[in-house]
């Protein structure tokens, strides 16, 4: 059993999930979506992006409400075409994190074989002292693309839990038996000696992965059903990082021209009653980061 779990009071027989709004703040209806799910019941946590052009209106929200669960969406490539971010540290081509315009890098692949350790650290701080001035006081932090799993850039990430008393979400993908914790391994090459350190020093880490996946779209009804399917597979005794990507049906968000279909699709179905009701008759206990930050010691 998860031993943050244990502390809380949870039994072997439980199911505990992080349902996790990524990306909030890509676009205004991100941040309509994931306060009207945090209302309505069937999320319980969230991380906004900085680099967006929409942060200042994550900001505003979380000044007026700091009781929401909201972490930091550590960010250092943007996917998208024609909507494009910048670095809020530097705009130097040595970085390796930008292209020859002064954007992000679109394609993580490349900012994670470009990218410079030192001028990495320096933007995901940057991006904390931006939230911090902006009146955010993030629950936890994450990584947009899983960049900040690579080898080269993980020291960074895993040491924000002792420099600035903010949770890195950690996955103990060395004790994962699951398709999408191979796929992850693979594709970021986690160094396993580095989770497991963190692990031993008594810190949360999450023990499964799960999610919809947002590059496909299924009709609503579908969706839904995947949805029930994949939770009600959840393990038992262990806490899960269910993410995904939720927006509402706006002119802007199909403006995206990517994962729009499927980011909107995600919204409608955490909206249906049904897909509440599955959760509490599956006896689906919800929990944010933090409540998990309740029972952490940080320095």
């Amino acid at each position: 059993m998860n031993p943050i779990l244990k502390k809380m009071g949870y039994s072997k027989e439980d199911k505990v999930v992080v349902v996790h709004a990524d990306d909030v703040g890509i676009t205004q209806s991100s941040i309509d979506a994931y306060l009207e799910l945090l209302d309505f019941g069937t999320i319980s946590s969230g991380s906004t992006m900085v680099p967006c052009p929409w942060f200042p209106e994550v900001a505003k929200v979380f000044r007026n409400h700091p009781q929401i669960d909201l972490g930091l969406h550590l960010t250092l490539n943007c996917e998208y075409e024609t909507y494009r971010w910048r670095p809020v540290s530097t705009l130097d081509p040595s970085s390796g994190i930008i292209d020859e315009n002064g954007y992000f890098k679109q394609d993580k692949h490349e900012v994670m074989k470009t990218g410079l350790p030192e001028y990495v650290a320096t933007e995901i701080e940057a991006q904390l002292t931006v939230a911090r001035n902006m009146g955010v006081s993030p629950t936890h932090v994450d990584s947009h693309s899983g960049t900040l799993w690579n080898p080269k850039f993980i020291d960074a990430y895993l040491d924000f839990y002792k420099k600035h008393q903010v949770l890195p979400v950690v996955f103990n993908l060395p004790g994962m038996a699951d398709s999408l914790a191979d796929s992850m391994k693979t594709l970021f090459n986690v160094p396993e000696e580095k989770i497991n350190r963190f692990a031993a020093q008594g810190l949360p880490v999450v023990d499964a992965i799960a999610g919809l996946p947002v590059e496909h779209t299924y009709g609503r009804n579908d969706r839904l059903q995947l949805a029930k399917s994949i939770l009600k597979q959840l393990p038992k005794g262990k806490l899960t990082h269910f993410a995904f990507h939720p927006m509402k049906d706006t002119p802007e968000s199909r403006g995206l021209k990517r994962y729009s279909e499927g980011r909107i699709g995600d919204y409608e179905v955490f909206m249906q009653n049904e897909l509440k009701d599955f959760l509490v008759n599956n006896g689906i206990q919800l929990i944010g980061y933090k409540d998990l930050m309740k029972y952490v010691s940080l320095p």
